[in-house]
């Protein structure tokens, strides 16, 4: 019976903070165009992003695209406009939601209207007693070339988690469903919603083209994997039935044929042969009716990389550079850098752990850039043990780095380590101190099945960076001097911040924590910690790191 009531208990809840959004929802603004005089040739803008996930931009607006091809406009493919912008030195000035010159960006790209975005909300929410993934986005569209507003839309869509198995968008096909795991599926079931509801109230001109068939979500199995000579690709896209299907990695692989193995749902399977070479290919399906009529889905899931990898070996002796020729680099177990030796991995360069990982009691220097990353990462079936710092010479100096499906992103063991614009996103911890000093400035620490950041006789500065949306909790700080501050440090599972002992030193004055109220309540801290005053608002520049 208490089981029940408890139950009961979190479904009013959740019926509660549901019924209060819709509330909120205001509907789509409507500027008396009529259908005559809608534009026809529109492009979508890069989305600028204020959520928590920085990889929200890129997605939403994928998936937004997918939905706006079936109207009646004709559409500029969105690697078409970012390559326009670019050249027009343009593009990083709306990514970022600064103003732009209307009138210039139309002329650049030869439209009759741009639509712009903003993500305000993307990837899991935590609440008291539940927890939900969430997206949400503004968006207008506005004449060309006098700026007028076409239409404005503010919407967010969510499903609370629960255990609950969501099939990929409603649909009953098994061979889509066993292309996602579960994360996936409720991720694209949530954004599908949001571009969904989003699309469906644009005015739609009358239609001068043939329209093409419908799609309905394209899933493949390449995402956060490296294929290998003799691995296959395998692509699952749904939609009408009875027509011509076909798939694309872009660039490199174009015209791929796909077959109907049920109705409505469309299979291909590419096998990645020697001397393939794709770093971050987009998988693209295509759909064609009889009357010619032609749609066009861009995946969402992630890049696909494809290339015989260079294998590293068991221990780096002296100095160990690995450039972007010889990328991506594959550790089949453990990759050492012993006392006195050097790691240096340049920009742009994947590393994939198929092993342990790196144990470092030398030195690691990561040059990474914001417009080319470095990556290491595992193999999205398998979970590798980290980037260990273990020594009292180990220096760890990370520059624009991005580590991912880790028991430990990076783990210092009596050690110094500085990290600036890094991203640790989907380690089950994503930063471990252990008796050792770091700074870490400008850097994301995200959905950790566990902690973001956990410090245990150490010493810390952190500024400018963001611990959001850990499972367990943000920091947590046990014996340790710890600096805090211009930092985002909120929705995290069960605490923001944790201080286990009075012996502690911990100043986290100036930092955001998700409300704006008076007072310390609901800022999640636990234990003696120096917090007034502070931020009103997100620092943002945690955010200003590579796409």
């Amino acid at each position: 019976m208490v089981t029940r009531l408890i139950n009961y208990c979190y479904l009013f809840l959740f019926v509660l903070a549901f019924l209060a959004s819709c509330a909120r929802e205001k509907p789509a603004e409507l500027f008396h165009v009529s259908g005559s005089e809608l534009p026809r040739r529109v492009a979508i803008m890069p989305f600028s992003n204020h959520s928590q996930s920085e990889q929200a931009g890129p997605i939403v607006r994928k998936m937004f695209y997918n939905f706006f091809s079936s109207l009646n406009y004709v559409d500029v493919e969105p690697s078409e406009v970012d390559d326009i912008l670019r050249q027009a030195g343009i593009y990083d000035d709306i990514v970022k939601g600064r103003a732009v010159d209307i009138q210039q960006a139309c002329q650049v790209l030869g439209a009759d209207a741009l639509i712009f975005g903003d993500v305000t909300t993307f990837g899991k929410i935590y609440a008291v007693l539940y927890s939900e993934v969430r997206a949400g986005m503004k968006a207008r569209m506005l004449a060309c070339p006098s700026g007028n507003p076409v239409w404005s839309y503010e919407h967010t869509s969510h499903i609370g988690e629960g255990g609950i198995s969501i099939s990929p968008l409603g649909l009953a096909s098994t061979a889509a469903k066993v292309l996602l795991n579960l994360r996936q599926t409720i991720g694209m079931r949530v954004v599908s919603d949001l571009c969904m509801q989003m699309t469906s109230t644009i005015p739609n001109p009358p239609g001068i083209t043939r329209t093409g068939p419908r799609i309905k979500v394209l899933v493949h199995n390449g995402a956060n994997r490296l294929l290998v000579p003799g691995d296959r690709l395998k692509v699952v896209m749904v939609g009408e039935p009875g027509m011509s299907a076909s798939w694309a990695i872009s660039p490199g692989r174009e015209g791929l044929r796909m077959e109907e193995k049920e109705p409505g749902v469309y299979v291909g399977v590419y096998q990645v042969q020697q001397g393939d070479r794709i770093m971050s290919g987009q998988v693209i399906g295509y759909l064609q009716g009889r009357d010619g009529g032609m749609s066009r889905w861009l995946d969402v899931l992630g890049p696909v990389t494809m290339a015989m990898p260079t294998v590293l070996p068991v221990r780096v002796k002296g100095q160990l550079v690995l450039d972007r020729h010889g990328s991506p680099y594959v550790i089949q177990d453990t990759l050492v850098v012993g006392s006195g030796d050097r790691l240096v991995i340049d920009p742009g360069v994947q590393v994939w752990v198929k092993g342990l990982g790196i144990v470092v009691m030398g030195s690691l220097s990561v040059t990474g850039s914001q417009a080319e990353p470095v990556r290491i990462k595992g193999q999205a079936d398998s979970i590798w043990k980290g980037i260990i710092m273990d020594s009292p010479q180990g220096v760890a100096k990370l520059r624009y780095l991005a580590v991912s499906g880790a028991e430990r992103g990076i783990a210092a063991k009596d050690a110094v380590i500085l990290l600036d614009h890094c991203i640790l996103s989907g380690n089950t911890w994503g930063i471990v101190i252990d008796e050792s000093n770091a700074t870490i400035t400008a850097s994301v620490i995200s959905q950790s099945a566990k902690t973001g950041i956990s410090l245990r006789n150490a010493k810390a500065v952190i500024t400018g960076s963001a611990m959001v949306e850990n499972a367990s909790g943000g920091v947590l700080v046990k014996a340790s001097e710890v600096e805090i501050h211009q930092s985002d440090i909120f929705n995290n599972g069960k605490w923001n911040l944790k201080v286990m002992d009075s012996d502690s030193r911990v100043d986290a004055r100036q930092n955001w924590w998700g409300i704006s109220g008076p007072g310390l309540n609901g800022l999640g801290i636990e234990g003696p910690v120096k917090v007034q005053p502070v931020l009103k608002a997100s620092s943002r520049s945690a955010f200003k790191t590579s796409k």
